[in-house]
């Protein structure tokens, strides 16, 4: 089998579709839950989303939609380019915004299994090293992440300040071997390639990013990773701003990154999980139908409003990764 190529993945797509709607109920059980018990009705619910500022909440919708459309394709492009890899701005932004309503509706992540399928087919790249730079750029999102965790750790000043802190330096150790540790990505092609010769052609093209790239390049794309990251913050501080309410930094980069992982548990874009664990950690700090109306509104501008915006380019997008190779990428 030629590894520049893959199955299609349209049936791989509708047996997620099951998952997805049993995602969706999950999500609608745990949202009806965590309003029993905070005593949030549907008319408490809709004053807190009337109080926001309608221009402040446009003004967040149009910033985030732009962010996370440009900035990540910028992003992507970069670490492109970076592979030698020599796609256009334009055909990375149609990427982005093509392959975005299938990240939010399939469940697992799996919607990156589509990107992968879209560069190995359309564009003819490897599976390999195809979903060696979708690994790393979603690791930059993760980096990014877990940058912010530790900042926001820091910045706390309850008694388990040096629990978090130990653990997010940790964190931030592995990463650092993760990231700059070659010997250490050598070995592991050396192991697959013992197992079987495809497979370690398979575990080369995975790690390529992490064993070609400069330390310098790969500084640059960490501190990227924590800048893009950044949309969750913003976002969030400026709809707290919009009813009316400024939160306490010290307390406000911790709860809302360790928000950020819970939305990474198995969802439906994000929903339920994520918003339980905003209303506990801000307990307090407004009521619970402001905290749920904040968490809801984070889900529509970071999450929703840039699938739906994405929803012209799907069949574009299908099409792409349902074809054969229509060019290779000059590859170094």
């Amino acid at each position: 089998m030629d590894d520049s190529t893959t199955d299609p993945p349209a049936s791989g797509i509708r047996r997620h579709a099951l998952s997805a709607i049993i995602l969706l109920l999950g999500s609608a059980g745990i949202l009806v839950t965590l309003c029993v018990v905070q005593g949030i009705t549907l008319e408490k619910l809709g004053g807190g989303l009337g109080d926001i500022s309608v221009p402040m909440l446009f003004l967040v919708i149009v910033l985030s939609a732009a962010f996370h459309i440009f900035a990540g394709a910028d992003k992507l492009r970069r670490v492109l380019r970076a592979m030698d890899l020599d796609l256009g701005f334009a055909d990375v932004l149609r990427m982005r915004l093509g392959s975005g309503p299938l990240r939010l509706v399939i469940p697992f992540k799996a919607g990156e299994l589509a990107t992968i399928a879209f560069l190995s087919r359309f564009r003819g790249i490897e599976v390999g090293r195809a979903t060696g730079v979708m690994v790393f750029d979603r690791s930059l999102n993760i980096a990014g992440t877990t940058f912010w965790l530790l900042i926001g750790a820091l910045l706390m000043t309850s008694a388990r300040v040096p629990y978090q802190a130990v653990l997010c330096l940790t964190a931030g150790l592995l990463y650092v071997c993760f990231f700059f540790l070659t010997p250490m990505h050598g070995l592991c092609i050396g192991i697959a390639e013992r197992i079987h010769g495809r497979l370690g052609r398979f575990v080369s093209g995975l790690l390529m990013p992490l064993r070609e790239l400069s330390p310098g390049k790969k500084l640059f794309f960490l501190a990227y990773g924590f800048l893009f990251q950044t949309r969750n913050l913003w976002v969030c501080w400026l709809l707290f701003l919009g009813f009316g309410w400024a939160p306490s930094l010290s307390t406000f980069i911790g709860f809302v990154t360790i928000t950020q992982f819970a939305g990474h548990l198995p969802a439906f874009a994000e929903l339920g999980p994520k918003d339980a664990v905003f209303v506990a950690l801000f307990q307090g700090a407004a009521s619970p139908e402001v905290l749920l109306s904040v968490s809801l509104l984070m889900t529509l501008c970071i999450h929703i409003v840039p699938s739906v915006l994405g929803l012209p380019w799907v069949p574009w997008f299908v099409r792409g990764f349902s074809s054969a190779p229509e060019r290779r990428i000059a590859q170094a």
